[in-house]
Parts: structure tokens; sequence; C-alpha cells
């Protein structure tokens, strides 16, 4: 979601149908006057960043928002008024649900004309309109509501839109790492510790589990764990989704995934008894089913609902012969983010003797290694934060990367901004001004810093980012970079009115990511960008490729379906429907949560109007709510 002020602003979704008679004072011009005609034609021809809404406040008061005055003014004339059509939720009772006919939906307030507009509280904050347009129907205060904008001329009716909700980000950088002895990345806040924490790698593993079994091949397991020498790596964080196959009772199936991660989780413990950060997601395994029967003879289970298939395969010889199918289904997937152990333990009580002394013998790695245990008992709460006044480094050339390790780590757990960070490279850059590393950390803060104020010179950024290739700095990381930096930069243009440069800006971003290795986070954030620049064609196709995959991430899934509502037309494809069944076997009440209505966190109850989504929300949502 994107806030202005405080105000919520939505996109516009779909047109509502037409009708020649909306009601005894107004009628629907949309098509038919010469006037209205024009203006859907001046309202489509607006910057498609500039939004505009309804916002209801909690005492009934009903405001139009907008978040650009010149095309305020553009848009609203002499003889023109704006009103709201008020939709409820109980317009969508699953047992009582009547379509309705004609332009209006629900509940229309009289209109404000333009006339009114002064003596109806309009003002203009930080560039963002707010015009108050009336108040909530007693009838209706206590009831969801959802508020269509109508747009009208004289008696006329030029403009009708309703409105979904979908998360937007302008300002979502893509995550960069930061150079210590390696590339290493950096979590977000972490809830245990509150702090964030650090690795070097991440890598999946699939372990494959018997029918009806929770137990697992040990032999299997082990020679994954030494093929990927894990035993010599700290364990920062793990996610485990343990998956039956789809036949069988649910309860049964739940019990059974419950003890496949339980399986996962202990073999984890026995390898790093103090590991926490652990997340757990089980399900049946819909996404691969739907995807491995196209490929068998019984293809033709692929168009029947869940139920029905679940029936089917008590069938035993249609059981067995799905077998090699199903077999494949039952797994465990974890994905686990480590790195490389620090070297040989130095005693907690002698660790800064320690230190002082690598320092003084200019034993820099041995000195690096002891600093990095210190940085790991800080994280996890056994040395107090103090214990770095400690670990004095003289401030050479020779010492720059206990220096760069220590600016990096006081970021890590908070100890400074990004500001305070990019000012300690600044510093340190001039002890070894071309070195890549120091420069792409550099690089990296002032993008972070530049995020969160204007205060950045943008041509010695981009320059310097351009300098890190014959830095010795990979290509890919720098191609990185440039898109953060687009990124930002398209932002600093749409607020300066440089709509065509920012369009070339969004365009880099478009043209530069495929030549990036994405995460799911990554293409979440991406996906979010594009669509504040309303773009969701561009966000579709980012995340298209990952919706039907087994270890897609629950953002990313969820995102693509929200997507899918601006576009009922093309909504029944097969990818939609597949993330649809990914979405609701992942996380039901968040699925069903896309129901409520925008101000409850909804995407918008009104597309309880269309028979699919209404039969599903009613068969799967009503009994978790």
């Amino acid at each position: 979601m994107t806030y202005i002020g405080n105000f919520l602003l939505l996109f516009i979704i779909w047109s509502a149908p037409l009708s020649a008679q909306t009601n005894d004072q107004l009628i629907d011009g949309r098509t038919t006057d010469p006037f209205c005609i024009q203006y859907q034609k001046l309202f489509e021809s607006k910057p498609k960043e500039i939004l505009l809404g309804i916002h209801i406040r909690e005492n009934g008061d009903v405001y139009f928002i907008m978040d650009n005055e010149s095309w305020f003014q553009k848009l609203f004339t002499p003889g023109m008024g704006i009103t709201t059509d008020f939709v409820t939720n109980d317009q969508y009772d699953c047992d009582h649900f009547t379509p309705r006919l004609g332009l209006f939906r629900g509940t229309v307030l009289p209109p404000l004309r333009y006339e009114d507009f002064k003596s109806h509280n309009v003002s203009l904050v930080n560039g963002v309109i707010t015009l108050k347009i009336g108040t909530i129907p007693p009838e209706l205060q206590k009831k969801q509501l959802e508020g269509n904008l109508v747009i009208v001329n004289q008696n006329k009716v030029c403009y009708y839109m309703q409105f979904i909700d979908i998360p937007r980000a302008g300002l979502d950088l893509l995550p960069m790492g930061f150079y210590m002895d390696m590339l290493t990345n950096l979590s977000e806040q972490d809830t245990i510790t509150l702090r964030r924490f650090s690795y070097q790698r991440s890598t999946q593993i699939i372990v494959p589990f018997e029918k009806n079994k929770d137990t697992y091949e040990q032999t299997y397991v082990q020679r994954i764990i030494d093929s990927l020498q894990l035993t010599s790596c700290i364990i920062k964080k793990v996610d485990i989704r343990a998956y039956t196959s789809v036949e069988g009772n649910e309860a049964i199936n739940r019990s059974l995934m419950k003890g496949r991660a339980g399986a996962m989780v202990a073999v984890l413990k026995k390898m790093q008894p103090d590991l926490k950060r652990i997340t757990i997601l089980t399900a049946e395994n819909w996404i691969e089913f739907y995807r491995d029967i196209l490929l068998t003879p019984f293809k033709d289970l692929s168009g029947i609902p869940r139920p029905v298939i679940k029936l089917k395969l008590l069938d035993p010889s249609l059981a067995d012969s799905l077998e090699p199918t199903l077999a494949k289904e039952r797994k465990a997937v974890l994905t686990i983010y480590y790195e490389q152990k620090h070297g040989t333990p130095v005693p907690k009580e002698t660790l800064a003797s320690s230190f002082q002394k690598a320092i003084a013998d200019k034993k820099i790695d041995w000195a690096r290694n002891i600093q990095r245990q210190v940085f790991d008992l800080i994280n996890d709460s056994k040395l107090p934060e103090t214990y770095l006044d400690k670990l004095e480094v003289p401030r050479q050339r020779t010492y720059w990367e206990l220096i760069n390790d220590q600016i990096i780590f006081k970021y890590q757990i908070f100890l400074s901004d990004q500001d305070e960070a990019a000012k300690a490279f600044e510093e340190l850059r001039k002890l070894d001004p071309n070195n890549g590393k120091i420069n792409y950390n550099l690089c990296t803060f002032a993008l972070l810093n530049w995020q969160f104020s204007d205060s950045v010179d943008q041509p010695r950024l981009l320059a310097d980012i351009n300098r890190l290739e014959q830095q010795g700095i990979n290509y890919t990381l720098i191609k990185r970079l440039l898109v953060n930096y687009h990124i930002l930069q398209s932002q600093y243009l749409l607020n300066n009115g440089r709509y065509d440069e920012k369009d070339k800006s969004v365009q880099f971003i478009k043209d530069s990511y495929r030549f990036l290795p994405l995460t799911d986070k990554d293409r979440f954030s991406l996906a979010k960008y594009f669509t504040f620049y309303s773009q969701q064609r561009w966000a579709k196709d980012l995340i298209i490729g990952r919706v039907d995959q087994l270890n897609v991430s629950e953002d990313l899934v969820f995102y693509y379906v929200n997507l899918g509502f601006y576009d009922p037309a093309n909504s029944r494809d097969d990818k939609f429907t597949k993330a649809l069944i990914n979405c609701f076997t992942i996380n039901r009440p968040r699925f069903c949560k896309f129901f409520n209505s925008t101000d409850k966190g909804g995407a918008s109850m009104q597309l309880l109007e269309q028979d699919r989504f209404r039969q599903l929300y009613c068969e799967k949502c009503r009994q978790s709510n």
C-alpha cells in the first residue's frame, strides 16, 4: 500500500456496466453525451502515476483525495460535480446475493457541485488535495463499505470508477549486500533478537518421504549435508516446507506434514543445537499434482475440483496408477541460509586481548576472525554491544578490512543508520581511494541513504557506480546498483514532474532485471515497483514463471493473484488458476482476506460480484470467518 500523508490511495479497476437511466436525478452520459465523451479522453490522458480515491474517516466523513493539484483543476470545472456510490458487505451475502443492474451498485450521495467545493473543506497538504464530499448515511455507518467514485456534469454521469487495493512501492530497493570477507547479506529485522542477522549463502535441500511416513532416509540427508559442507558452517536461518501428496484425509495429511517438518527440525537441531530461526509451512502438494498430472494419461483430472479428485483417488486402481506421480509430491523443502565459520574459536575471556595481539602482529586475517566471533556473540546477546569499544583499530590502510567490517556490523545491529555508515565509508575511502570493495559498500550506503533523503549528489553517485567495474567488482553487482539507482531516480523525477525522463528510468529497470539473478524477494520488490508506475503487465510478466513452483514465496504468489484481479478477462487462464490454488493451500485466512473491504485490508469485496470468486469465497472462506 502507498500512503500519501494520512490517506490511502487506491487503484482504478473496472468501469461499471452501462445503463441509460440510473436514477431519478442522474443519467448515464458516458457514451452519449459529447461533453462526457471528451471528458473521458481528458481523464485517460492524465499521467498514470497520478492517484485518486475515496477516503472514509472514522467519524463518517467522506473525502475525495488526489495527489496532483494541477490535474485536479483540469478535471473539475464549473458545472461539474462529484459523488460516491456506497457498496456494503451485506450485498454479497452468500445465501442472498442479487446482482445489481444499472450503473449504481448501492447508495449514492447527493453530488457536491463545483461551485460548492470551497465551502467543503477543500485543502492542499504536501501536494495532496482533500475534498469533503459528504457523510455516510446513518443506516450504513455500522457496515463494511467501499465507495465508488462518480463524476458528473450537470445531471449526467461522465465517469464512474471502482477501486481495488494492491501493495505498491516506488522506493523498495533490491538487496545489495556488503563486502566483508566476502559479499554478505543482511536480513530484515529479526523477530527474535530485534536485530538483523547476516548470511553469505543460501541453498535448498529436498528430502523425499515415503507414503504415510514422517521418517526419512538418514544416509540420504547426511550425504547432502556433507556435500554442502554444512558442518563447517554456521546456519543462520532455515525455512521448511513440508508436503504430503493430495490423496487421503486432510486431517491425517496435516499430521504427516507436521511430523515431516518436525523430523527436519530434529536433524538441524542435532547439527546445530542453538539454531533458533526456523519457519515452517505445511501443505498438501496440489501445485505439483496439477502440473505433473498433465504428463500422464489422467490429464483430464487437471480440470476437476479438488474434493472430486480426492473422491476419485479412493479408487485403489486409480491411486495405484498415479502412485509414481503422487510419490514425487511427498517431500520436505528446506531453504538454508548460512555462512562459513570464522576460524578456530577463541575463549570469550581472551577475545579482546587476542584481538589486540593480532593487531600488534599485523595478523589481519586472525584479527578479522576474532572480530567476527565478537560480532556473532553480540548479535546472539552473549556479549554486550559495548564490547565493541575494546576492539580498537588503527586508522591505517593496512587495517581497512577491520574498519570496514565494524562499520557494517554497527549498521547491522542498529548502532548507526545509513547516513552515519555512508559518512564512515567516505572517511575509509580516504585511506584507499581505489579499493573496489570499499567503494561498493559506500555506493550501497549512499543508495540506502538516498532512499530516505534527498541529500545525495546524484551525478557523483552514478559516476562512482560506473567506476566499480574497473575496480574489480562483478558486473551483475554493478547492474543491481544501477537498477536501484534508477528506482530512486524515477521517484525523484516523478516528484519533479519530469514524466518523460521518469519513463526512461522505469524502462531501464525493465530492460536490466533480466540480467540479474533474482530471488522471489527481488521479484516481489520489482513487481510492487512496476505496479507503482501502473505497469501491471510488466509486474505480471516478472512473476508468472514462479507462481506454479512448489518453492515460490507466499508473498509472490499472492501478489500474482492480486494483479489478476485487475484483468477479469484473463484471470481464468491456467497460471492464474494454479496461483489461486497455491494461495488457498499456503494460507487460507490470507486468501479469504482478499475479499474484505479495502479499509479492512482486502483487495475489494466487490470482487464477489464475479461468480467465480463469490463461489470460491462462499465454499472456502465462510467457515474461516
